[in-house]
Order: structure tokens, then sequence, then C-alpha cells
């Protein structure tokens, strides 16, 4: 028989168990981390270095940048509620987008998605070089700062918090500005913009009254593409004399506003009454179609006679049609007429190649008493009789 041996007793339950200890101790460190960054206040305030070290879902977004996280002196957190903005930072920035260490040097900046919720103008006054700013998903609700930045040609200050357009009177050779998604109400300050060529004001609040938006077709010369959808315009007839006084509007976005539905006929309409239109909304404008929109238009008139449209359209069609058709028969008439001139004229050149005894190749051409000419002969000599083959005999 066999002695039976006791069991010995492992150490794996308890390291079980302290895995299991440790993971609720972890996961109550969590929930806490997370209340603190709920609360108003910074969570550098609650946390420890310790604590913040052993989470590791817990990374401070700018725990190299420490005095520029912490709220400065008399202003609460309410107040300020974001990073502040610092020369050190922004330096580190283009640095990051492979620009310089020396502010006036940069040609472009980006500030997307950090955070702020104001721009500090004497922080951005040594960058006088900038042509391009990328502010767009931060929590701005002010534009400010541009007085140094003469060269500035494109703003990108989508997604933030901007209820008024300012600020923009020192940026005269400002080219484009995107403003989509904010919450805008009325478009103003471009007096001084009379080099912008595009615009995009989506997704805000303007409307629904022509004085929220008639500025676009002031002091704007050069403007060609305008993005106004999905705001609270209700007035398309208005609308429509407002883009009418843009002398070179060629694209225009007004889909997602409340007049799209109670305007009839709005594509056409705008199609017919803005001539350099060349983009509508999803789809470009082709000539056929704005040939068809003017036909439908002018027999539409003010009484909105709609049988008289419809008619004259499928008039204007079968005259596209028929127009293409003859189009295309004089093309394929003047491909024959050049086929049929280079074949005479290979012919004529084949025959003149023939007479001077050369074939068309280039190769001379032999007869039974040798070649039919020699150009080293002598010209006065009498060239030998021409001998039958019947006679050789």
């Amino acid at each position: 028989l066999h002695p039976v041996r006791k069991p010995t007793r492992t150490t794996a339950p308890k390291r079980r168990f302290r895995r299991a200890g440790a993971a609720k101790k972890s996961k109550r460190r969590v929930s806490s981390l997370r209340r603190d960054l709920c609360s108003t206040a910074s969570p550098t305030q609650f946390l420890s270095a310790a604590a913040a070290r052993s989470c590791k879902r817990y990374r401070p977004a700018r725990a190299a940048h420490s005095p520029g996280s912490i709220a400065p002196r008399g202003e609460t957190m309410a107040e300020w509620s974001g990073v502040r903005m610092t020369k050190k930072y922004l330096v580190e920035l283009c640095q990051r987008h492979d620009g310089y260490r020396t502010p006036s040097v940069n040609d472009k900046l980006y500030l997307h998605q950090q955070g702020f919720r104001r721009l500090d103008p004497e922080v951005l006054k040594e960058f006088t070089g900038i042509k391009m700013l990328w502010l767009q998903a931060n929590g701005l609700e002010k534009l400010e700062g541009f007085e140094h930045m003469p060269l500035l040609r494109n703003i990108a200050a989508h997604e933030n918090c901007i209820e008024k357009i300012e600020g923009l009177e020192h940026s005269k050779e400002l080219d484009s500005i995107n403003l989509n998604r904010n919450f805008i109400k009325k478009v103003e300050g471009f007096e001084k913009n009379q080099n912008l060529t595009s615009i995009n004001l989506g997704n805000n609040a303007i409307g629904p009254d022509a004085e929220s938006y008639k500025a676009v077709a002031e002091n704007l010369p050069k403007l060609q593409t305008l993005d106004l959808q999905a705001n609270k315009i209700e007035d398309g007839a208005e609308l429509l004399k407002i883009l009418q006084k843009i002398p070179d509007l060629r694209v225009f976005y007004g889909m997602g506003n409340p007049f799209v539905k109670s305007f009839r006929h709005y594509r056409k309409r705008f199609v017919a009454g803005l001539p350099s239109l060349r983009y509508l909304d999803d789809r470009p404008v082709f000539e056929d179609e704005r040939k068809r929109c003017e036909a439908w238009f002018a027999a539409f008139g003010e009484d909105e006679n709609l049988d008289a449209a419809n008619a004259a359209e499928r008039d204007m069609i079968k005259t596209i049609k028929q127009e293409k058709r003859d189009q295309e028969e004089r093309r394929v008439k003047a491909f024959d007429d050049m086929i049929r001139e280079a074949r005479a004229a290979h012919a004529a050149a084949e025959a003149a190649k023939q007479l001077e005894g050369v074939s068309f190749s280039g190769d001379p051409i032999h007869g039974v008493n040798g070649p039919l000419r020699d150009e080293n002969a002598d010209p006065n000599k009498p060239r030998k009789p021409f001998v039958d083959v019947e006679d050789l005999d």
C-alpha cells in the first residue's frame, strides 16, 4: 500500500484574493477620479501624484504644461473653465506640426481641439506671419486677437460657441472663413473683408427674417461660395433677391432651411435666377439643366402658370436633344472629310513618287534595263531602248 500524501497548501487562492482586492481598490479609485473630473474644479487640485500614476485611464491632457492648466488668480473655474493659452504652449504646438520656435516665422497655427475658451491677444500678437489659423472644436465664444495678423487668409473656427461675428476688421486679406456649427444669429462683421471668396455659416441660427442675412450681399464683391444650410431662413423669394446682388456667386448651399419646403420649385427658381451658379446644394448645375430651368422660369412668370412652364421645359428638352444630334452629325461628317482628304493626299504623294522613279516607301523602282532614273548618269547620254521579253529569244 502506498501512503496517502496530504495535499499541500498552495498560495494561488491568496493571489486570486489579492488580485480581486486590487481590482476593487482600483475600481473605487477610478470612480473617485470620475467624481472629481465631473466637478467644477481642476482634477489636479483633488488627486495626488500617486493616484494619478496608478490609474491608467487617467491621463492629464496638459501634464507637461501645469502652469497653463491651472486657473489664474482672480478667476474662478466657472469663469475660466478651459485650457489657458500661453506662448510656451503655442510654440510647442508649432513644433509638433513641423513649425518653428520663433512665433513670427510660422505661417500656420494649429489650435484645434485644445480646449481653449478664449483667444489671448497678448499671446497671439507675436504670431505676425500667420496665414492659416485652425480653431475648430474648442469652446470659443468670441473671435479676437487678429490685430497683429495682417496676412491672415483662412480661418477655420467651426464647432465652437460663437454667437456673434466680430474681430475681423483688421484681416483685410481674409479669403475664406468657416463658422459652421456655432450659435450665430446674424450675418455681420464683414464690412472690411472685401477679399472674401468663401463663407461657411451652415448649421447656425440665422433667420428667419431677411435682416439676419442681407449682409452677405453688401461689401463682398468677390464672394463665390456661400453656405447657409441648416439655418432658420423661411422666405425663399427674399433670399433669392439678396443672392442676385452677388455678382459672381458660384456655389450655394441652402438645404435644411424651412424655405426649401415652402418655396415651390426651389431648385429651378434658384438656377434660373442666378446665372453664374455652378453648384447648388448636393449636385452641380450643368448647362442643359440651366437651359431647361430658364425656359421653365420664363413661362412660369409672375402668374405662376405651371402647365405652360412644364410645356416650355419639354420643348427645351427636345431642342437640346436635336442640337446634340446635329452636333454629332457635324462631328461625324468632319471626321469623314478628314479621312477622305488624308487618303487623297496619300494617293497623290504615291503617284508623284512613282513618276519620279521612287516607290512610296522611298526605294528606287528598277525596270528590265536597270533603274528608271540614275541621278549620277549624264543627262545628254541617250538611254537604252526598252527590250521586250519576247525578243530575248
